[in-house]
C-alpha cells in the first residue's frame, strides 16, 4: 500500500495556534458526536491551512536568495486568500 504525504501533495503545514486551541478542541468532540458537527472543525483547519500557506508563500517570497522576485506574486495570492476568506 502506498503512503503519501500532504506536504509531498503541496499542502501547507497546518498549525493550531495557542488562540484556538480550545475552540479546535471543542469541535473536535463536536464533530465525534455527529457527522454535522465536521463544519465547525472544517472551517478551522481551512483558516489555520490558510494562514500557513500565507506565511510560508511570504518567506518564499522575501528569502534573501530569492532577491524578491516572488513578492509580487505573494502579494497577489495574499490579495485572493483575502478576497475568499470574507
Amino acid at each position: 500500500m502506498k503512503k503519501s504525504c500532504s506536504l509531498r501533495a503541496g499542502y501547507p503545514i497546518v498549525i493550531i495556534s495557542n488562540q484556538v486551541r480550545a475552540a479546535y478542541i471543542d469541535a473536535i468532540a463536536q464533530a465525534q458526536q455527529n457527522d454535522s458537527g465536521i463544519h465547525r472543525l472544517l472551517d478551522l483547519i481551512v483558516d489555520a491551512a490558510r494562514y500557513s500557506l500565507i506565511e510560508t508563500l511570504q518567506i518564499l517570497a522575501t528569502a534573501s536568495d530569492s532577491q524578491s522576485q516572488g513578492l509580487p506574486f505573494y502579494e497577489e495570492m495574499l490579495a485572493v486568500l483575502q478576497q475568499h476568506s470574507q
